[in-house]
């Protein structure tokens, strides 16, 4: 029977990798029941139940400890498109183990897209008899487009923290889902604004035009990536980018445009200050952690547009 307790969100991890890499060891860790000396093979899918308090709030983790049996795949795999996040496990000792999570990871793309993943490996206290450097494997979660962290469920190493950071990914993640189809469309809008003032007084100078698309083009490029993101400090990062664009472009446009600029603002640095609003936006605990207020406060940048 499941604990009783009051949450604020519901989230399922799955913990994937080969058997005896430590998968069950490292939630048994987590849930504080632990016996490492009586193993027993995970059949299929096992479950536990954790609460986390991850950005000020109850989250009620469902965690699926799924069998590395060959012959249970196919039972393992219909989990892949429930879950919010995933545990890529492998063992530091066992240098198969790490070279099968490529095609895991893979595998799990296929069924679900977007969940955020974290390349685990496990077993970081047995260090002598380590057959995988950090930096190789950190390398595979670079080319991969993974987090990568190392625990000991036996020592109780990184074993809450990297519950914790999956959490705050997939907790990011939500809120950027809330706010993409916004930024897209006032980019879209933006667009469109220019295409009909293609000749009119905001791109009266072609040189304006030329490095105005340059800049353009750099705020796509960031938006792109910031999207893509599950690292909470990509928000930081692209409001970073954002206020270095508005500089940028508020020079260039009183430059070309020294009396139009005393009442008003570029288009391209309003969408940009329309983002900083969106940003803005999203809930006090993601703004608190990116701390993108005081960048804005800062370089007294402000979200709202002067009209």
């Amino acid at each position: 029977m499941e604990h009783k307790e009051e949450y604020d969100e519901h989230l399922k991890i799955i913990l994937l990798g080969d058997n005896y890499v430590g998968k069950s060891c490292l939630l048994a860790s987590l849930c504080g029941n632990a016996d490492f000396h009586n193993y027993c093979d995970t059949m299929g899918v096992d479950q536990k139940i954790k609460f986390l308090r991850t950005y000020n709030k109850t989250i009620k983790l469902r965690i699926w400890d799924a069998s590395g049996a060959p012959r249970l795949q196919k039972i393992v795999a219909s989990y892949f498109h429930l879950a919010d996040g995933a545990f890529i496990c492998f063992d530091l000792t066992n240098l198969q183990s790490f070279y099968n999570t490529k095609a895991l990871v893979d595998r799990f793309r296929v069924n679900n897209q977007q969940a955020p993943i974290i390349l685990v490996g496990c077993k970081s206290d047995l260090i002598e008899l380590r057959n995988v450097s950090y930096k190789k494997a950190q390398a595979l979660a670079n080319q991969l487009g993974l987090t990568y962290i190392e625990v000991s469920a036996l020592k109780e190493i990184n074993v809450k923290e990297g519950f914790s950071l999956l959490t705050k990914q997939i907790y990011f993640l939500a809120q950027l889902k809330k706010i993409k189809p916004i930024l897209e469309e006032q980019y879209h809008n933006y667009l469109l604004k220019m295409q009909k003032n293609r000749s009119g007084l905001f791109s009266a100078c072609s040189q304006n035009l030329t490095q105005e698309g340059l800049l353009k083009e750099e705020y796509y490029r960031s938006l792109k990536q910031f999207l893509q993101s599950t690292d909470p400090s990509a928000l930081n990062e692209f409001c970073i980018t954002i206020l270095d664009l508005i500089e940028r472009m508020d020079q260039l446009y009183e430059h070309e445009n020294p009396y139009w600029s005393i009442i008003t603002h570029s288009p391209l640095s309003k969408i940009l200050r329309h983002a900083l609003d969106v940003l803005c936006s999203m809930p006090a605990e993601v703004i608190e952690l990116s701390d993108i207020r005081e960048l804005i406060n800062k370089d007294r940048v402000f979200c709202r547009v002067r009209q």
